[in-house]
């Protein structure tokens, strides 16, 4: 009976113990795949980390990429191109080369693509980040020598304005004694009305006020535009004396041909005088004899309102109440000689020595 019970606790204590291990072999397996989850999650969490490493090194590179190639990047442009070649008038050349020199110092950053490891990244970054404050540096260099530039060529454009409105102001004042002095001794007063519309229109601009404070091509274009009308304004003055000129050699050539005429007339009379609007001069035509009279007078007679003759140095004979010589705009003198048929003393067209 003993032997039984004992028989019987031994089999329930062994079936309890076979329990007991299937139990613990059961947790194994799900302890196992706890361990595993948990290094694939802390592998993924590194992996993870290591992602968003990476492209936080890539946003720093493209910021610093960026603005490297913002500051570093100088544009060409028509203003800055125009007041070079502006400045290359300049009689000192010092602004322009500072301007050109800065320009060539100023560091160059190419387009590039983000390097694919981290740590190129980062570095690249860095690098960058330097060149652009070696450009700022350069930047605020060539500003300096555009604004020098610029106010060198300022001054020069305030100089060659005011010297073009002196130039128009004498043009208009020497143009318009021109016109008046030919009026009413041209043939065609056409000529005088087309120079007056010219100067009227050079007036304008002259009284078309450019301040101090203008942009360098405003004055610049200003002193052009009056450079061109003054041109304008001294051709058609021209074209008013040249008509002048032609219409007093025209009344020359006139006088003389009736002078010519006259003493054709004179020298045919013949005998022991010579007759002159009616009267008897009591001498021969250009004669030696002093004392006769021109103009209604006989040979010994007083003077009339025709005056006397005198024989003057040259060996003309002249009429005393006139000065011998007269002289014209281009300093040539001209000795006065016998009277027309109206009986007046004009000057002889040429010359005299």
């Amino acid at each position: 009976m003993e032997t039984e019970l004992l028989g019987t606790q031994d089999d329930d204590a062994v079936a309890a113990g076979v329990g007991a291990s299937v139990k613990k072999r059961r947790w194994v397996p799900i302890a196992i795949a706890g361990i595993v989850l948990a290094g694939l999650a802390t592998a993924a969490g590194v992996w993870a980390w290591n992602i968003h490493l990476d492209h936080q090194a890539l946003d720093t590179w493209q910021e610093a990429h960026d603005a490297a190639m913002k500051t570093c990047t100088i544009t060409a442009t028509d203003d800055l191109d125009a007041l070079l070649k502006t400045g290359d008038a300049l009689e000192d050349q010092t602004v322009v080369a500072k301007v050109k020199d800065a320009q060539a110092a100023m560091p160059t950053v190419k387009p590039g693509e983000a390097p694919t490891s981290r740590a190129e990244r980062l570095d690249e970054a860095d690098a960058l980040n330097t060149k652009t404050h070696e450009c700022t540096k350069a930047t605020k260099t060539l500003n300096k020598a555009i604004s020098d530039l610029t106010a060198a060529v300022n001054e020069d454009a305030q100089a060659r304005l005011d010297a073009a409105v002196k130039a128009a102001t004498n043009q208009i004042t020497a143009g318009n004694e021109a016109i008046k002095a030919a009026e009413k001794k041209v043939a065609d007063d056409k000529v005088r009305t087309s120079a007056q519309t010219t100067l009227d229109a050079l007036q304008k601009l002259v009284n078309k006020k450019v301040g101090q404070d203008a942009s360098w091509k405003t004055k610049a274009d200003h002193a052009k535009a009056l450079s061109e009308k003054t041109t304008q304004a001294k051709d058609a003055i021209t074209k008013v004396t040249d008509a002048k000129v032609a219409w007093e050699k025209a009344q020359a050539d006139t006088q003389a041909t009736q002078a010519g005429t006259n003493s054709a007339t004179g020298a045919g009379t013949g005998g022991g005088g010579t007759t002159w609007n009616g009267n008897t001069t009591g001498n021969t035509w250009g004669g030696n004899t002093a004392g006769g009279s021109w103009n209604g007078n006989t040979n010994g007679g007083n003077t009339n309102s025709g005056g006397s003759q005198n024989l003057g140095e040259s060996g003309y004979w002249y009429n005393h109440n006139f000065p011998e010589y007269s002289y014209d705009e281009d300093g040539h003198r001209h000795h006065q000689i016998q009277p027309d048929e109206n009986g007046i003393w004009v000057d002889h067209l040429d010359p005299i020595p």
